[in-house]
């Protein structure tokens, strides 16, 4: 099976180092820290920093990872199944339910510029004071319970992130902590206090452990159908175009 790896600058983003006094503030934020791209490891990699300040107030933090995939060099159309997997390395007070992937818009929306501060809220559909569920784009209905710190976590691709691989020739991916960012869900409220984080093998270490896309091309759609008198069957080629990657003859 064929494997796209991420791109090396891939990496994660906070909203700040220093910590919002509100929930809101963190999690809404439209701009966040400058982004990490350099690591192998990174712990955090994605997740929700609540705690005390030395005034008595609180802090919130709230980091996401994004990850571009470039398509451009397949020939031929990505079948459904596509599954895209990320190397754990710590957790850190995750329960069930810890990571959700969802489309972004990082990137410069299309693998054009660098990872950017203002790409912290780079999720489509997302707006201030929404949860994700029903708003932003899901790139898979997986949701991982226990975060994998020395393997893999894998999220099956769902029809749109198949459609935008093939419309587009890249996929570009934020993973998010499902329990409080995703849901947006005040840590206060549920009794969390201390970092809830999970982290990440990025590009940069090697593609044995590089968040990857593993994949198949679907078949072609006219395959029983004869050309010029010749059987479908024994055709390899047209006009030195491979058979599995034609779709239509003659607008058939």
């Amino acid at each position: 099976m064929p494997t796209i790896y991420a791109d090396s600058g891939d990496g994660w983003i906070k909203s700040s180092s220093s910590g919002h006094s509100t929930w809101a503030g963190a999690r809404d934020a439209t701009s966040g820290d400058t982004p990490d791209t350099n690591d192998n490891f990174t712990s955090p990699g994605a997740g929700v920093l609540y705690g005390a300040t030395k005034g008595g107030g609180s802090s919130y933090t709230v980091i996401r990872a994004f990850f571009f995939f470039d398509f451009s060099s397949v020939s031929g159309t990505v079948a459904s199944g596509a599954t895209l997997s990320i190397r754990g390395y710590t957790s850190t007070n995750m329960a069930a339910n810890s990571a959700r992937i969802v489309k972004s818009t990082a990137f410069g929306g299309d693998g054009g510029t660098a990872l950017a501060a203002t790409d912290f809220d780079a999720i489509e559909g997302f707006s201030s004071g929404n949860d994700m569920s029903g708003n932003v784009t899901d790139y898979s209905s997986t949701t991982i319970g226990t975060w994998n710190t020395s393997g893999f976590n894998d999220f099956t691709l769902n029809a749109t992130a198949i459609n935008d691989i093939n419309t587009n020739g890249y996929l570009i991916v934020c993973l998010v902590e499902k329990g409080f960012d995703y849901d947006n869900d005040d840590p206060a409220s549920s009794g969390l206090w201390g970092d809830r984080k999970i982290g990440i093998t990025w590009r940069d270490r090697g593609t044995a452990t590089a968040p990857h896309i593993d994949y198949t091309l679907a078949t072609s759609a006219w395959g029983g159908i004869a050309v010029n008198d010749v059987a479908n069957a024994n055709i390899k080629l047209i006009n030195m175009i491979s058979k599995s990657q034609i779709t239509k003859v003659n607008d058939v």
